[in-house]
């Protein structure tokens, strides 16, 4: 059974795309998530890739 570990996406479109790829390419048969899918904030730049569009609250 192969297993793909991915964490520290941070919000990262382009990057979260290109772990999904690999997995598909390695025919891989799970998928963990170690956390730090998204974190943005005071301290960090917003993520490439965010699409802050439907975030609005207006």
């Amino acid at each position: 059974m192969k297993y793909l570990l991915i964490s520290d996406i941070h919000g990262c479109l382009p990057a979260l795309e290109r772990a999904l790829q690999f997995y598909n390419e390695q025919k891989c048969d799970m998928l963990c998530v170690l956390g730090d899918i998204i974190n943005y904030g005071p301290r960090n730049q917003l993520p490439e890739g965010l699409d802050l569009k439907g975030l609005s609250t207006d």
